[in-house]
């Protein structure tokens, strides 16, 4: 997640399959497939290392940030409104093998 200024949140993410455009409804989902809120796409910006584009769409395997959702967290799936199932939620650990202070709990 970012904070732009003059868009407001924005959320970063890569694009699974379909076309995202300009003013196209969306909504967030957690991980149980419950809508958390819903909101219209307002601004997009392709990601080409660290330079942002502002473009007015995206498809398939690009890495965007979007603006129009005000309260999705982390690891929600932002979708279209006729969408009812959840992307996997990807859970990452950093293991250092360098820093022993750092004691992972173990998953079970």
């Amino acid at each position: 997640m970012e904070n732009d200024p003059y868009v407001g949140k924005c959320y970063l993410g890569k694009i699974q399959s379909g076309v995202l455009r300009v003013g196209d409804k969306i909504k967030a989902l957690d991980g149980d497939g419950n809508v958390t809120c819903e909101g219209k796409c307002t601004k997009i910006l392709l990601r080409k290392g660290l330079d942002r584009t502002s473009v007015s769409e995206a498809g398939a395997g690009d890495i965007i940030s979007i603006a129009g959702l005000d309260q999705a967290l982390v690891n929600h799936t932002l979708c279209a409104p006729e969408v009812s199932e959840p992307l996997p939620v990807i859970f990452s650990f950093l293991y250092l093998t360098s820093l022993r202070p750092w004691i992972l709990p173990q998953l079970q």
